[in-house]
């Protein structure tokens, strides 16, 4: 597989997530675009509060009842699924 090229656009699910968070964090400072998936307006506002214009958010209520297919995939690059059980942020990031 090639590398990813900057800037490049990456979907990363369950964006509120403290792991999504770390990983977010990372592409972002790669200089890559990121579009994350929220359960609500709320979450995705105070994300986008916290990372800028480089990132935006799709909100999705239930992950498991979307067809990635149904989201928006034009340009993207990648695509990171992160699931976990519950979300705890890490102070210093968000």
């Amino acid at each position: 597989m090639a590398p990813i090229t900057s800037p490049s656009k990456v979907l990363v699910s369950g964006a509120n997530g403290y792991i999504a968070a770390w990983v977010i964090k990372s592409i972002l400072d790669r200089g890559h675009r990121v579009i994350g998936t929220v359960r609500s307006p709320s979450k995705g506002e105070y994300l986008l509060k916290q990372f800028g214009e480089k990132f935006s958010y799709i909100v999705v209520e239930d992950i498991a009842k979307v067809r990635y297919t149904s989201i928006t995939m034009t340009g993207l690059r990648l695509s990171i699924i992160i699931s976990q059980g519950r979300s705890t942020r890490p102070s210093s990031l968000v």
